[in-house]
C-alpha cells in the first residue's frame, strides 16, 4: 500500500506572504504533497492575476475573515491605473495619519492581528486531528502573529515539523522604527518561540548569518524567485504608446527614498544631452518622485505611468528595452521582489547605486544580466554613449534557476531531509 501524502500546512495570511509562500507551495509535487493555508481572506487584497494558475484547485483554502483589516482598507483607498494620479489628501491630513499610524503599530504588540490568533489554531484543530500523518507547517514573517500561532500549535503537537520562514526579519529588520521598549519586547518573544521550529529559513545569506547570531541556532536560506504567469493580451486604456525609434527605460514598484541612491540618479539624468531615452516609473504615486522631477527639470523624459495589477505588469515589462532599480544603500543584503521579477521577463537590468558587492549585484554578476552603475558619470557615459536597443543576449536556462519553481526543489527537499531524521 503506498505511503499517504505529506500534509503540508501553511500558517500565514497570504496578502502578506504572496507570492513567496503561494509559488513555494504551488511547485510542490502533487502525487507527494496535500497543500494547505490557514490564514485570513485575501479577497479583495489580491486577485488572481497576483497567484499562480489554478492556484484555489491546487491548494485547499482554510480562511477567516478578519471583522477589521486596517492595512486592507488603506490599500483600497490607493488609485490604480491612473496616469500621474495624486491623491487629494491635505498635508495636515497625511500628517495626522501618519502620527496616528505610528501610535498603533507601536501599541499593536506583536502586530495588529495578534487578536485573530486564535482562529489559525482553531481551524488546524478542527481539520488535522490524525497526527499519526506526517504534516508539516509554515509560518511566515510578516506578521509575527503567523510565528507564534505555529509556535502554539507545535507545542501542542509535537509530531508537527514546523518551518518558520523570514520573507522579512523581524527585530532585525533592516527598518525596523518602533521605539527602545517594544524592541526589547519584541527581541524577547522572538528568542522564545524560536527555539521549537526544526528549521528556521530566511531569503539571503547576510539575514541568515544575522539570525543565527541573534537566535544562536542555524538558518537556513531559500531565495525568493519569480512567479511564471500566463501571457494575455495587454487590456489597459492608460498604457502610454512607446515611439519606434526611442529606447525605454522601466521602474517597477516602491521606491525608498531614504534608503536609494535616488538621488544620484535624477542629478545624473538632468545632464544627459541625449532626448532619444524615456524613463517610465510603474507603482503608486509619489510626491518625492514628482517633485524630484520637477526639481531636475526632467519631466520630458522621465514619467509616471501609473499602477496596474501584477499580471498586467508583468506585460508591459516585455515591452520596454530595460528594467531599472535603485539598490540599498543601507543593507547590502536586501534582494526585492523587483529583481526576481525582472529576471524572469528576460530582460536587460539596470542597477543603480548602493552599495558595493551587494547580493543583488551578486546575482546581476552570476547571471551577466546586468549593468552596475553606482557613480554619476557611470551613469552618465552609460545612457549617453552606451545604451542599445539590442541589449545584451540573454541566457534564458540561469534565468529558470532564479525561480519559485527551482526554489520549491529546495523547499521539497528540505522537508524530506527533516522528516528522515525523526
Amino acid at each position: 500500500m503506498p505511503n499517504k501524502k505529506i500534509k503540508i500546512i501553511a500558517i500565514t495570511d497570504l496578502e502578506h506572504s504572496a507570492p513567496r509562500i503561494s509559488n513555494l507551495l504551488y511547485y510542490l509535487d502533487d502525487n507527494l504533497f496535500d497543500k494547505f493555508v490557514i490564514g485570513s481572506d485575501y479577497d479583495g487584497f489580491l486577485n488572481q492575476d497576483d497567484m499562480p494558475i489554478n492556484f484555489d484547485k491546487k491548494i485547499k483554502l482554510l480562511t477567516f475573515k478578519r471583522k477589521i483589516n486596517f492595512y486592507r482598507s488603506i490599500k483600497k483607498s490607493v488609485p490604480i491605473n491612473k496616469i500621474n494620479s495624486r491623491p487629494r489628501f491635505s498635508s495636515f491630513f497625511l500628517l495626522i495619519k501618519k502620527i496616528f499610524l505610528n501610535i498603533f503599530l507601536n501599541l499593536s504588540f506583536p502586530d495588529q492581528y495578534i487578536f485573530t490568533l486564535k482562529n489559525y489554531i482553531k481551524i488546524f484543530d478542527d481539520n488535522f486531528q490524525n497526527l499519526n500523518e506526517k504534516i508539516v507547517i509554515v509560518s511566515s514573517f510578516p506578521y509575527a502573529t503567523s510565528h507564534i500561532a505555529a509556535y502554539k500549535i507545535k507545542k501542542k503537537n509535537k509530531n508537527v515539523v514546523w518551518i518558520a520562514d523570514y520573507r522579512d526579519l523581524w527585530s532585525k529588520n533592516q527598518v525596523y522604527s518602533f521605539i527602545k521598549l517594544r524592541y526589547m519586547l519584541d527581541s524577547m518573544i522572538e528568542k522564545k518561540i524560536m527555539k521549537y521550529p526544526d528549521k528556521i529559513l530566511t531569503v539571503t545569506n547576510p539575514w541568515a548569518q544575522k539570525q543565527q547570531n541573534f537566535l544562536k541556532k542555524e538558518v537556513g536560506v531559500i531565495y525568493n524567485g519569480y512567479q511564471e504567469l500566463s501571457t494575455s493580451n495587454l487590456i489597459q486604456q492608460n498604457f502610454p504608446e512607446l515611439e519606434e525609434g526611442k529606447i525605454y527605460v522601466l521602474y517597477v514598484g516602491a521606491i525608498y527614498f531614504k534608503g536609494q541612491d535616488v538621488n544620484l540618479f535624477f542629478e545624473s539624468i538632468s545632464n544627459l544631452k541625449s532626448k532619444n531615452i524615456e524613463f517610465h516609473f510603474m507603482g503608486k504615486h509619489y510626491d518625492e518622485l514628482s517633485n524630484l522631477i520637477d526639481r531636475f527639470s526632467v519631466g520630458d523624459h522621465v514619467k509616471h505611468i501609473g499602477q496596474f495589477s501584477r499580471k498586467d505588469s508583468q506585460n508591459i515589462q516585455k515591452k520596454y528595452d530595460y528594467l531599472m532599480f535603485f539598490d540599498f544603500i543601507t543593507d547590502s543584503a536586501v534582494l526585492t521582489l523587483k529583481l526576481f521579477e525582472y529576471i524572469g521577463v528576460n530582460k536587460p537590468i539596470i542597477c543603480i547605486g548602493g552599495k558595493k558587492n551587494s547580493e543583488s549585484k551578486k546575482i546581476l554578476n552570476q547571471i551577466s544580466r546586468g549593468y552596475i552603475l553606482e557613480k554619476e558619470d557611470q551613469i552618465i557615459d552609460f545612457f549617453e554613449n552606451k545604451i542599445t536597443k539590442k541589449g545584451i543576449s540573454l541566457d534564458e536556462q540561469k534565468s529558470s534557476m532564479f525561480s519559485y519553481r527551482y526554489r520549491s526543489q529546495q523547499l521539497e527537499e528540505l522537508i524530506f531531509n527533516l522528516i528522515n531524521k525523526r
